[in-house]
């Protein structure tokens, strides 16, 4: 996957919201490859995160992707 085509922040959430696994073919879906992706997040999250970051979360996920993140937590 070449990365060198992203120049701004739309572009790569774009990328993320489309990504299904590192070939770029939309199947096999990696799940296991958006966990890790999700991982590096929470990782990013849990050192450069402060409390204020924490409540403008809420603010910014959509309703499905507040629902998605309590499906996952129940697997935790």
């Amino acid at each position: 996957m070449d990365l060198s085509h992203i120049k701004t922040f739309d572009e790569f959430e774009a990328l993320l919201r489309s990504f299904s696994n590192w070939g770029g073919d939309p199947v096999p879906y990696d799940a296991g490859g958006v966990a890790c992706l999700l991982g590096a997040l929470l990782d990013n999250i849990h050192r450069y995160g402060i409390d204020a970051d924490f409540e403008e979360i809420p603010e910014r996920l959509t309703p499905e992707q507040a629902a998605t993140i309590r499906r996952i937590a129940a697997y935790l």
